[in-house]
């Protein structure tokens, strides 16, 4: 999903955008949206700040 290409704050926007997404799937699932959107704010930033500080194959 991450190209080496797309800037640190690209890929975090990306990871905030999936929790987004999936927030409410994940209220959809376990029958309690707020819970589930909750969820899926916390997962999409920590996922957003994962991809965000990661370092791309062949940095040094």
């Amino acid at each position: 999903m991450a190209s080496k290409k797309m800037s640190p704050d690209a890929r975090f926007f990306c990871g905030v955008s999936l929790g987004l997404i999936f927030g409410p799937v994940f209220g959809i699932v376990l029958n309690n949206l707020a819970v589930g959107v909750s969820l899926g704010v916390t997962l999409g930033v920590a996922l957003g700040f994962a991809l965000r500080g990661r370092k791309d194959d062949g940095e040094a």
